[in-house]
């Protein structure tokens, strides 16, 4: 599958679908902008994780055709421990790459881009196994991730000329293409 093929697909589960979603992304991004603000750096630390997660879980359920509930939003805490434990150890390895430079912590990104799904679905997997499986998973197909998310290019322009507005439709249909990748990446995997 291309990108193209990601697209439409994640256009086609998100029908009828799209105001929950929307409503869904302000609320993660409210609550995310809330925490990240001002001098809330141990909140954003400790509660990233498990609010991605919880993210992760409202995209999952649209994408196996569920009526997505904005309590699913909040299920990455059931998972508490491991949710934040992922998202440190996600800013700590990234923060340690940039110093080599911007480019190395961006492509190591793309490895460990798959880490939040992988711990959805394998909730009392140790957070750094995760990154591992994700780095193993995306060996060969970050420039596939890559072309994924540089497609949406114009949609990301758009939405910064509506000063954000538009984003709250993109970003969650952005987000279930990079699932859909996933279940896509895992197949072929399970293929091998």
């Amino acid at each position: 599958m291309n990108a193209r093929d990601f697209r439409v697909l994640a256009d086609q589960k998100m029908t009828g679908k799209w105001g929950e979603a929307a409503v869904a992304y302000l609320i993660y991004g409210v609550i995310t902008g809330a925490i990240s603000g001002g001098t809330a750096g141990i909140a954003t630390i400790i509660l990233t994780g498990p609010l991605y997660l919880g993210f992760v879980m409202f995209i999952v359920a649209i994408s196996q055709g569920e009526k997505p509930e904005f309590a699913k939003l909040f299920d990455g805490f059931k998972n508490f421990a491991n949710a934040m434990i992922l998202g440190i150890l996600q800013m700590l390895y990234l923060a340690l790459w940039s110093l080599l430079l911007l480019i190395p912590a961006i492509i190591k990104s793309f490895s460990y881009s798959m880490s939040y799904y992988i711990l959805n679905e394998n909730p009392t997997m140790n957070p750094n196994d995760a990154i591992t499986l994700s780095r193993k998973m995306m060996d060969g197909h970050k420039w596939r991730l890559f072309c994924l998310r540089f497609s949406y290019i114009g949609w990301i322009l758009l939405s910064i000329l509506t000063f954000g507005i538009l984003f709250l439709w993109v970003a969650p249909k952005m987000e279930l293409a990079q699932y859909e990748f996933y279940l896509d990446l895992k197949l072929k995997s399970s293929n091998n």
